[in-house]
């Protein structure tokens, strides 16, 4: 079993896909079934008869996803007018630079540190994107009811970041058309001290936009049907739309205004 411990992406740092751990899992199987009992021998024959089968249809899903071209990837775009205003500012701060971004919902702890930690568990690493878009969409999301959080955006240099971390792309799932613009750091704690460009925090928002209507999930958030989730959050994507839709009204003006002027 020593083999195969150090094989399964619980042990082992980086990028963990569920292909991996089904492979992962099967070997395991495979290895059990040298000593199992009768009765567990057939139980583990037709669990690694069902895996062989998922397998299977994740390879035959993963060859129709590449010749489907992934031509058509996006941004995220559906974002609130905080989420916008923060996204904003923090692409100001980057202007000019070779930066990256990186969204927190605890930005006073970690200006107070200096340091990006990895979490303790799961995929051990510091999550990066060039799309400031990004870091204040994850920034911003809702936690539990009585919890709290100070969400904010970092700008970084990327150059100097380079200099120090290894940086390697990723996409968190190859199957959506998303593209969440990410460059990851695996199983290392990063000290933004030096790299650190600028910082969005929520005040800064709130200077432009005022307190937010919502800093967490409603106590009875979890008790609503599906319907209900989806129009909450429809709601707060509609006044980020709405800034999207006037910034874009004004660059027509301006066009509109230059072509009348050069006629």
């Amino acid at each position: 079993m020593k083999d195969s411990r150090r094989n399964h992406p619980q042990y082992r740092t980086g990028p963990i896909t569920t292909y991996e751990a089904l492979v992962c899992l099967r070997a395991q199987y495979a290895e059990a079934l040298i000593e199992a009992t009768e009765v567990h021998r057939n139980y583990l024959n037709g669990a690694i008869a069902k895996l062989d089968e998922a397998i299977k249809l994740m390879k035959t899903n993963s060859a129709r996803t590449k010749k489907a071209a992934a031509t058509r990837l996006r941004e995220i775009d559906a974002l609130t007018d905080r989420e916008r205003v923060m996204a904003q500012l923090a692409r100001k701060i980057g202007r000019g630079c070779d930066a990256i971004y990186h969204g927190t919902r605890h930005l006073p702890l970690v200006l107070r540190y200096g340091k990006l930690l990895p979490p303790p568990g799961g995929e051990r690493g510091i999550f990066l994107s060039r799309s400031p878009e990004t870091a204040a969409y994850f920034a911003s999301l809702f936690e539990f009811d009585g919890s709290h959080s100070s969400p904010g955006v970092l700008a970084l240099n990327r150059r100097s970041l380079t200099q120090s971390y290894s940086l390697k792309p990723r996409r968190y799932d190859q199957e959506r058309e998303q593209d969440e613009r990410e460059e990851v750091i695996w199983g290392r704690m990063v000290n933004i001290r030096r790299h650190l460009l600028g910082v969005v925090g929520d005040s800064d928002v709130t200077a432009i936009l005022g307190p937010p209507k919502h800093t967490c999930l409603p106590s009875t958030y979890f008790s609503w049907p599906q319907e209900q989730r989806s129009a909450f959050y429809r709601k707060q994507r509609e006044a980020g739309h709405k800034i999207v839709r006037d910034g874009r009204a004004r660059v027509r003006e301006i066009i509109i205004g230059e072509r009348s002027s050069s006629a």
